[in-house]
């Protein structure tokens, strides 16, 4: 409920930073458990990374920050950069971890954040990893 609050307070200024907006309870609990794969490493335990915050790709591991959407999908479907040619470092979108859409007119699509509709529903890159199993660990203790 604070991320929300935070989220509405936010958007009634002129400049807005999400992020600076709290982080999800998921996205903290994956931290969470990187942070205690590392302890792990630490103590000379070996734990398959993909089980614990990490996600493997073509590219090597990469941190899961969440498994849930970084807002409510109506929310997300309002975000519009104004970039006037390309979208570059200073893209609002790209900031937010988010790609263009079709509200972004001012880009006309054409840039390379741009993500079509399909991309933005949950299908997984080739290489992606299956949701680590995490549960049956808390469970067990």
């Amino acid at each position: 409920m604070y991320r929300y609050d935070c989220f509405i307070k936010s958007s009634f200024q002129n400049k807005q930073n999400l992020g600076s907006l709290p982080p999800t309870e998921d996205a903290a609990a994956e931290h969470a458990f990187r942070t205690y794969l590392q302890v792990q490493e630490w103590h000379g335990e070996k734990k398959d990374p993909c089980n614990w915050g990490w996600k493997a790709t073509k590219n090597g591991l990469t941190p899961l920050t969440t498994l849930d959407s970084p807002a409510p999908e109506n929310i997300l479907k309002l975000i519009a950069c104004k970039c006037k040619k390309g979208c570059s470092k200073t893209c609002g979108c790209r900031k937010n971890g988010l790609g263009c859409t079709i509200l972004c007119q001012m880009c006309n699509q054409s840039c390379d954040n741009f993500q079509m509709e399909d991309t933005l529903h949950g299908e997984e890159e080739e290489g992606d990893i299956d949701e680590p199993k995490i549960m049956t660990f808390l469970d067990d203790n």
